[in-house]
């Protein structure tokens, strides 16, 4: 079962994947290209477009993976959904899984999409795709420079955060689309979005003054500290610190977000 419901996500999705993906491709491109060509003032502006465009991609997919799941689980076509011999938990980590995938896959090309426009905006101070290319190895020199944990931490946190996102989707067209918010229509999934937001950033500054906070001034021998105000003391001086209890923050609610949107899909299922 869990194959079929796969196989239907799949078939139902591919098409606008694909279009979104194909439009990244192809806006940034030419972009890039129209900034490396056209003299100025012209070449300014495709060179600031191209990077809106491999900015605002990875963003956009998300969001239309969330539409995508409000749309089918709980529009018309989550009658259908609903039909399925499945269990509503099976249906809502198949849906999950799935957009993890496809977001994980876009910001795989949202990498490559900022390659394109870096050197489309390169060409207006004189630069080249070599220099662009010589910036990119210096960043992996410097990211090879510091220990492992904290590469693995790096990588974990970027590969994580996608679902996170999701997750906050997924809970607010879940329990935004429960009895309490149906009758709001649209209005339920937004609202509950919003309260989602706004707790994510109560949650995130408290985190601020929790330790532990790690201290990056010299990134290639990091250190914890425990000072509840380190975030907050001597940054002038060139530290820098990374607190590590807001970003763990964001991704416990995360985990907590998507148990409940979970339960929610299983339990307390409406139906527009």
């Amino acid at each position: 079962m869990v194959a079929t419901l796969i196989k239907h996500e799949v078939l139902r999705t591919w098409r606008w994947i694909a279009l979104a993906a194909g439009a990244a491709l192809l806006l940034t491109s030419m972009s890039a290209l129209a900034a490396a060509l056209l003299p100025g003032p012209l070449n300014g502006l495709f060179g600031v477009l191209g990077i809106i465009f491999a900015s605002v991609f990875p963003m956009a997919l998300l969001l239309m993976i969330g539409i995508d799941y409000y749309r089918s689980a709980f529009s018309k076509t989550g009658y259908f959904t609903a039909a399925i011999p499945a269990r509503g938990s099976t249906i809502y980590w198949v849906k999950f899984g799935y957009g993890s995938v496809v977001a994980l896959l876009g910001l795989a090309l949202t990498l490559g999409l900022a390659v394109i426009a870096s050197i489309g905006f390169a060409h207006l101070n004189g630069g080249t795709a070599a220099d662009v290319f010589e910036t990119i190895d210096a960043m992996w020199a410097a990211l090879a420079s510091i220990p492992a944990w904290l590469q693995a931490l790096i990588l974990v946190a970027i590969l994580l955060y996608p679902s996170a996102t999701l997750a906050q989707y997924f809970f607010a067209a879940t329990v935004g689309s429960e009895a309490s918010f149906n009758r709001l229509g649209l209005g339920g999934p937004i609202l509950v979005w919003f309260l989602y937001y706004v707790a994510g950033q109560v949650v995130a500054v408290i985190g601020l003054f929790l330790p532990p906070t790690l201290d990056l001034t010299d990134p290639t021998a990091p250190l914890l500290t425990y000072d509840p105000m380190a975030m907050f003391r001597d940054n002038q001086s060139g530290n820098a610190f990374l607190p590590l209890t807001a970003l763990a923050s964001v991704f416990l609610l995360a985990i907590v977000a998507m148990f409940w949107a979970k339960v929610s899909y299983d339990k307390r299922l409406e139906l527009r």
